[in-house]
């Protein structure tokens, strides 16, 4: 009886853990066949998603190269624009500097050719037979125009420190100094002359010169309004009415007494002339400031020249205010 109820108890039990066994099987399979399923499904996804996406990608490629052709063709356009515009900008420009350097030159030309009227308003004329005597004057005369100095030539060393000179910045109140046309009355026309430009400035040059050519004067006048007035004289070999004539014996020692000392006794013009007579060189000039100048020079025995400057003072006299030798 015992023996029995064990193997039926066996029996159950197997029938038991057999469907157990069974369900559990049949379940795996059918999640395994879902997972399959599952799996299959989102391969069969992916491989439509690469279609897809494999399309799309094409036509992003398609489109981006025709957009970098458009890029291409514009910055090329704009490029070839930008040099075509500098071209005619460039070829603009050089007209507008040749038209105003044509005009310049035009205002120049006209400039120049009225300054040459003016110039020659003041010189001799050298086509002329002023200075060429006749047959009949060279058999009656015992000196040829050669040794002649001309007419023009009046000029003393005394004419030289008595004119005045101003600087374009001299006040109208001011004492002017006389117009090139009061030099050329008193003195005569030059021997030659010219007009040149600096910019905004204008001057007048003239020249004396003697028949010989030991004599010059140069003048040098500034346009002050419309009136060319004198700035700076210049005498070279000029003779002396009153002072004996220059030498050149003088040595340096011999005016070593002029110093710039201003503890010392002011030296003034007037004593070195009437110690060492008339200079070589004078030269009298009006500075920015329209302070008068005066410097002379003596060719010293040596072959050096000596310097001595001079300033006009409050009181009249030129004082030494420099010396040098070389």
């Amino acid at each position: 009886m015992k023996d029995r109820n064990l193997e039926a108890l066996r029996r159950e039990h197997k029938s038991k853990f057999k469907a157990r066994n069974t369900s559990s099987v049949k379940n795996q399979r059918e999640r395994g066949g879902a997972a399959l399923e599952q799996t299959k499904e989102e391969a069969r996804k992916e491989k439509r998603g690469e279609k897809q996406f494999g399309v799309k990608t094409g036509w992003k490629s398609n489109s981006l190269r025709a957009r970098k052709k458009g890029n291409v063709k514009f910055l090329v356009g704009a490029l070839v624009s930008l040099v075509l515009l500098s071209i005619a900008l460039l070829l603009f420009y050089r007209f507008l500097s040749n038209m105003s350097t044509r005009d310049r030159s035009i205002d120049q030309i006209s400039w120049e050719s009225s300054q040459e009227n003016i110039a020659s308003a003041y010189v001799a004329d050298s086509s002329s037979s002023e200075w060429e005597a006749s047959e009949q004057q060279e058999s009656a005369s015992s000196s040829s125009s050669a040794d002649k100095e001309p007419e023009n030539m009046t000029w003393t060393f005394e004419d030289i420190l008595a004119l005045h000179v101003s600087s374009p910045e001299q006040g109208a109140s001011e004492q002017l100094s006389p117009t090139a046309e009061e030099i050329a009355e008193r003195y005569g026309k030059a021997s030659s002359g010219s007009v040149a430009k600096d910019g905004e400035e204008k001057a007048l040059y003239l020249f004396y010169l003697s028949s010989g050519g030991g004599q010059i004067v140069k003048l040098y006048f500034n346009l002050i309004g419309d009136q060319y007035r004198l700035n700076t004289i210049r005498g070279e070999g000029l003779l002396s009415q009153s002072q004996s004539s220059h030498s050149d014996l003088w040595t340096e020692e011999d005016f070593q007494d002029f110093t710039v000392d201003k503890s010392a006794p002011s030296k003034n013009l007037q004593a070195v002339l009437e110690r060492f007579g008339v200079p070589q060189v004078i030269n009298k000039s009006a500075d920015y400031k329209n302070q008068t100048t005066v410097y002379i020079k003596y060719k010293l025995k040596d072959g050096r020249y000596l310097y001595l400057e001079f300033v006009l003072s409050p009181t009249g006299d030129y004082e030494l205010t420099r010396k040098s030798v070389y």
